[in-house]
């Protein structure tokens, strides 16, 4: 049996195979001489096809310092951090900081940035 890799295989009971040694390698048809590398020293090997009906809710992320930050998106499809919305920083090519926000009319509005060391705060400038 020939494996089609541009779809997730089933896996068949008593036939497919996961192998662990220098790398892990995925037979599902029990093929282990044409086997999927899956991991290996150099990284992960995934296929598009390996994530088909992967839903997430969110994504979770931990900074070094122990600060959590959750994004997801709500039903609207607006990005949410922590469960709110939030504004787009840039930067433009000098260094300058900016943030860019949209009113409910899609009217943008783009505000400077200063800092203001004293305070170590960021204050915004129209």
């Amino acid at each position: 049996m020939t494996v089609n890799w541009k779809k997730r295989p089933n896996l068949i009971d008593n036939v497919s195979a996961i192998g662990v040694g220098k790398a892990i390698y995925a037979a599902p048809d029990g093929d282990k001489v044409n086997a999927r590398l899956l991991v290996a020293a150099d990284g992960f090997h995934m296929l598009p096809c390996d994530f088909e009906g992967l839903l997430l809710e969110s994504l979770s992320f931990a900074t070094m310092s122990g600060n959590q930050y959750v994004i997801s998106f709500d039903d609207s499809g607006n990005m949410l951090i922590n469960g709110k919305r939030k504004e787009v920083g840039l930067t433009s090519p000098n260094g300058t900081k900016f943030i860019v926000s949209v009113d409910d009319d899609g009217n943008l509005k783009v505000t400077k940035e200063v800092s203001d060391a004293t305070r170590n705060t960021t204050l915004k400038q129209s």
